[in-house]
C-alpha cells in the first residue's frame, strides 16, 4: 500500500471516530447544512473548512469547532493571520501531509480597536481624492486549547 493511500485511510479514520467534527467533503451535502469541518483531499495537502458563522453564537461555535479539530488531529498548529482569516497549519499528518484549516479571525482572535488614523486616497478616473478616518486595530489571539494570550 503506497504511503498516500495509507495516510487517505488513517484520515478516513479520524473521519468516522470523529462524527459532528469532521466530514468529508465528497459527501453530497451543501456546506451551509453541515456543522462539522469539511476535509478537503489534494495530492498530499488537506484543506479543513469550517461552516460560515453568523452572529456571537456562530463565532462561539467555530471556535469550539476548530478546538475539536484540533484535538482531533492532534500535534501543534501554527497559526497565521490573514486579513478576516486566521490559518492554522500542520505538516507531517499521518507522515504524509500538511493541513490548512481556514477559520474567521474574529471566531479565534478579539479585535481591539486602539486608535483610528487618516488614510490618503489619490485621485483615479471618476473618482476625486479623498481621505477617511479608519480604525487602528490590534487582535489578542488566545491559544486554543489554554488561555494565555499571545499577538498574532
Amino acid at each position: 500500500m503506497s504511503k498516500r493511500t495509507e495516510a487517505i485511510r488513517k484520515v478516513l479514520d479520524l473521519i468516522d471516530a470523529n462524527p459532528g467534527v469532521l466530514e468529508d467533503a465528497i459527501e453530497p451535502k451543501y456546506f451551509f447544512e453541515s456543522k462539522a469541518a469539511r476535509i478537503d483531499f489534494d495530492i498530499d495537502e488537506l484543506s479543513i473548512h469550517l461552516p460560515s458563522t453568523h452572529g456571537e453564537d456562530g463565532l462561539a461555535a467555530q471556535k469550539e469547532l476548530v478546538r475539536a479539530v484540533i484535538r482531533a488531529f492532534g500535534g501543534t498548529w501554527d497559526k497565521k493571520p490573514n486579513g478576516t482569516t486566521m490559518y492554522f497549519q500542520r505538516d507531517n499528518i499521518f507522515d504524509y501531509f500538511s493541513a490548512t484549516i481556514f477559520a474567521s479571525r474574529d471566531a479565534v482572535c478579539e479585535r481591539i480597536v486602539t486608535g483610528t488614523k487618516e488614510v490618503a486616497h489619490d485621485a483615479v478616473e471618476a473618482v476625486d481624492a479623498f481621505t477617511e478616518t479608519v480604525d487602528v486595530v490590534e487582535w489578542e489571539c488566545m491559544p486554543l486549547l489554554t488561555e494565555k494570550a499571545v499577538a498574532a
